[in-house]
């Protein structure tokens, strides 16, 4: 069980990282962390020679367990519009 504390921490960690910034010229990168919540979703299951299997998937996730669940992204700013390169670590 994840402790409020840990919540606390990530949660922080994240508001450090919004930043409220008019789009320029220029380059960006931002590093950022957190938790995940996973929806459960259905699943089939297709098999060679044996019926489908059809279950609604739980999935888990452990963000404070290592690794932590963290991603970056990159871009770079031309007047009111941006391209930009997004990496996302997410563990189910």
């Amino acid at each position: 069980m994840i402790s409020f504390g840990r919540i606390l921490i990530v949660s922080a960690v994240m508001l450090v990282n919004v930043s409220i910034m008019p789009a320029q010229n220029k380059w960006r990168a931002e590093l950022y962390g957190g938790f995940a919540a996973n929806v459960p979703t259905p699943l089939q299951v297709e098999q060679t020679g044996h019926p489908d299997l059809f279950f609604t998937a739980k999935y888990e996730s452990f963000p404070l367990a290592n690794p932590i669940y963290y991603g970056f992204r990159i871009g770079k700013w031309l007047g009111n519009k941006s391209w930009e390169l997004e990496f996302t670590h997410h563990k189910l």
